[in-house]
């Protein structure tokens, strides 16, 4: 890596150590804040954004909401956020893959059964 690169890349670490966001530090480089990401990764920095602060009472409707077998999605469509910051807060109600895949599974022979009782 040649000297200016590795400047830059020390120049986006300092950066980054101070707090300054991707945007931030694309500003003051003149570059754009994919470059900053790429920057980064290349020199072993994984930022990855604080989840959304929640309140005390989506909290617990989300708790309550979860334990009674809510999907995520569902959780956060009654709470007012993303799905992607309740899988934050709550990784472990977060469907897997495999289990995504047991569910359709259910789903199609539960379908074919009632198709074959119709018929």
């Amino acid at each position: 890596m040649s000297d200016r690169l590795r400047e830059r890349g020390n120049q986006v670490a300092r950066m980054t150590a101070a707090g300054m966001s991707a945007a931030q530090i694309a500003e003051q480089l003149e570059v754009s804040p994919r470059t900053v990401a790429r920057w980064r990764t290349r020199i072993g920095i994984n930022v990855r954004p604080a989840a959304k602060a929640l309140t005390g009472e989506q909290h617990a409707t989300a708790r309550r909401l979860i334990e009674d077998g809510c999907s995520l999605a569902e959780v956060a469509r009654t709470i007012g956020c993303s799905s992607s910051v309740l899988g934050r807060w709550y990784p472990e109600a977060a469907w897997s893959r495999s289990e995504c895949s047991m569910y359709r599974l259910m789903l199609r022979s539960g379908r074919r059964a009632v198709a074959s009782c119709r018929g």
